[in-house]
């Protein structure tokens, strides 16, 4: 394969199969950073999907029989929890590579709440629906990495005036009201 990035291959893969099943995926992570503050690479993609938990092994099998690479355990039923918030992951094999990918459950009132605020958006030909830059934000302080709190820099320097009311709500409920407020004033911000 060439110096091409998989990814976009992979997303275009991933939607198709999403809507198939009539399932409107919305972007977070890394792929969101790109549409929402400043371009970056990313090898992965992360969505947000309305399944329910009791759903899991089917939505599970119907993946692998896409020919993505499911484990196990989901195959079984099982959903990993990343702060509160339950995922499955997979790989999606394109050419010679695989891209990774995080499929977070709309099952909580956050997520659900986040899903309903998503918005229309193109990622390289592909109409796809993104999260708000406040969710964004939340996602990110969530995760807390060292990637993320960069990607939190980089969405507080180019984003307008955010939704105060919004964040601080759910960063509450999260448990990440001090990492916001941390990220808040390091970005001189009284949002």
């Amino acid at each position: 394969m060439n110096g091409k990035s998989p990814v976009p291959a992979a997303l275009r893969r991933v939607v198709t199969f999403l809507r198939g099943r009539q399932l409107e995926p919305m972007l977070i992570g890394g792929l969101a950073v790109r549409a929402l503050a400043l371009p970056r690479a990313t090898y992965d993609i992360d969505f947000v999907v309305g399944v329910d938990l009791d759903d899991v092994a089917t939505f599970a099998r119907a993946a692998a029989d896409a020919g993505f690479d499911v484990p196990d355990a989901h195959l079984r039923g099982f959903a990993d929890t990343l702060a509160g918030l339950r995922k499955i992951a997979f790989r999606v094999p394109v050419d010679d590579k695989s891209v990774a990918v995080d499929v977070f459950l709309a099952a909580t009132d956050y997520q659900r709440e986040a899903y309903n605020r998503r918005a229309r958006h193109d990622y390289d030909g592909i109409g796809v629906t993104i999260c708000s830059p406040e969710d964004l934000l939340l996602h990110k302080l969530v995760a807390h990495r060292l990637r993320d709190r960069s990607d939190i820099a980089d969405l507080l320097l180019v984003s307008g005036r955010l939704d105060g009311a919004y964040l601080r709500r759910w960063a509450e409920h999260l448990g990440v009201t001090q990492r916001l407020d941390e990220a808040l004033r390091d970005a001189g911000r009284g949002d």
